[in-house]
């Protein structure tokens, strides 16, 4: 059996179920993906062709990582950047509260899936592993740059999930945006199932500080990386994997 294995990287705004259905119409056959990622995400995706698709949860079940720009002072109801505005405060916060957080304590925890999430039952806790994080200060960011990131990342999302309406409200609320405001980084390994912009609305309900997530990127995926991905390249693989019962791409 021919293996069909493709990491490929998704960009911000294009949708995970829309390149899964690319890739299957350029190599002609049935794909799935192990996993999806949110529209204003960018990263690595692991899409699996013909019958090497029964066979996801040997690509799905490993370890995730993922970095990640939070500005302070501003939070939406999605906890990114294609949210409605939420709430606006001018905040600072120190490391050592975040060092101390219940939230992003390492281990196993039981984090409730976001309300906006590519799940069918949403309210149900799941067991999660944060394996790993790293913190630290970001540079800041102004009013007029996360204004531009908003309507350039926005306006850049495939299908309809309430564009307009979500950038008519930044347009709305900029004027009570401070003139600059403070970021964080976060680098994460993660489990399987693991939502990032849950963790980013437990850890804002916790201090009682309103985040959004500015950037987020999955760096790695069942061991593939961005140097890994294969989307420019599929017919050249395609060839090389009906000839071989190796993965696709450098999997370490």
């Amino acid at each position: 059996m021919k293996e069909l294995i493709f990491p490929v990287w998704k960009e911000i705004g294009e949708s995970t179920h829309v390149l899964t259905k690319v890739i299957s119409d350029q190599i002609g056959e049935v794909c799935a993906h192990t996993g999806t990622l949110d529209p204003m995400a960018s990263g690595v995706v692991v899409v699996l062709g013909g019958l090497t698709r029964f066979d996801k949860s040997r690509y799905s079940d490993g370890a995730k990582k993922y970095e990640v720009e939070v500005v302070v002072g501003v939070s939406t109801d999605t906890e990114d950047l294609m949210g409605l505005v939420r709430h606006i405060s001018p905040e600072t916060v120190a490391l050592s509260d975040l060092h101390q957080s219940e939230s992003l304590k390492i281990g196993h925890q039981l984090q409730i899936p976001h309300v906006f999430s590519a799940l069918r039952t949403k309210d149900a806790p799941r067991k999660v592993t944060l394996h790993s994080i790293d913190i630290m200060f970001g540079d800041a960011i102004t009013r007029d740059q996360l204004m531009a990131t908003c309507k350039s990342n926005i306006g850049s999302v495939q299908g309809d999930f309430r564009q307009a309406q979500i950038l008519n409200r930044w347009a709305q609320c900029q004027d009570e945006l401070s003139e600059t405001l403070p970021t964080l980084r976060l680098k994460l390994t993660t489990s399987r199932g693991f939502y990032v912009r849950s963790l980013i609305r437990d850890l804002g309900y916790e201090l009682n500080i309103p985040l959004v997530i500015l950037a987020l990127t999955r760096v790695e995926n069942a061991g593939f990386k961005k140097g890994d991905c294969v989307r420019d390249k599929l017919e050249q693989h395609v060839r090389l994997a009906s000839t071989s019962r190796e993965p696709i791409g450098n999997h370490n």
